[in-house]
């Protein structure tokens, strides 16, 4: 159920419960209404939306190379603590609520779950993880290095690429968000295709010059052909 070396939930356990969050969400939207909620478009009013984020740490092959493992093992680490709640004293709070679910999809990749989220709470959140990570990740990792370890620099900066995707139940009207000339609404039904669009926006944020995070929005993939027909981001 939890990733061992970071405390995460694991790929499958995250999967499931992104199964079933879809299916609350559905639930929602025909009336039944939960009681945590980012970026409500009107007061008093929930919303039944919920988005996912596919998070990649930048360029982490390069730390493994540079490093050794163990120093990527302590990023991975200190980068999950950025979200999970726990009894230690701390400076800085997670950066998401407590029923929010953060999950290692693979590697350096994770998924991050956040129900009664719409777009607009989404570009909020993603804002926070992308900063923490620029401006605090690297002194975490510096202040936890492996003990011994010689190579230790002065100064560590690390950043994160985030593809995000909002659910919005069939039943629901939808309230998308403008970015430009594209809307950001979408008809996901299944978990597959979540994890597809957001997938398709992380890709994309890299393409961008990574450090960022970009929404799903229609005639991403055209985009998405442009970056890939030039050497692929990693």
């Amino acid at each position: 159920m939890f990733d061992t070396l970071t405390g995460s939930r694991t790929r499958n356990c995250i999967l499931a419960e992104l199964d079933d969050a879809m299916k609350r969400a559905d639930r929602e939207a025909y009336g039944q209404v939960g009681s945590h909620e980012f970026g409500a478009p009107r007061a008093g009013r929930r919303t039944p939306h919920m988005t996912i984020f596919m998070m990649d740490l930048d360029r982490f092959k390069k730390v493994n190379d540079s490093f050794g493992h163990p120093v990527g093992d302590v990023v991975l680490r200190e980068f999950i603590n950025l979200f999970l709640y726990t009894d230690a004293p701390s400076t800085n709070p997670p950066l998401i609520r407590e029923v929010d679910k953060v999950g290692r999809y693979g590697g350096e990749e994770f998924i991050l779950v956040l129900e009664g989220c719409s777009e607009a709470g989404a570009q909020i959140v993603a804002e926070k993880v992308v900063a923490a990570v620029t401006d605090n990740l690297g002194s975490m990792v510096l202040a936890n290095w492996p003990h011994g370890d010689k190579s230790k620099p002065n100064q560590l900066t690390l950043g994160v690429s985030i593809g995000t995707a909002t659910y919005h139940p069939k039943s629901h009207k939808q309230d998308p968000i403008s970015l430009g000339d594209m809307s950001t609404t979408q008809t996901t039904s299944s978990v597959g295709e979540l994890i597809y669009q957001a997938d398709i926006a992380l890709y994309v944020a890299k393409g961008r010059g990574r450090a960022r995070f970009v929404q799903w929005f229609p005639g991403i993939e055209d985009e998405l052909e442009q970056l890939k027909a030039r050497e692929p981001p990693k």
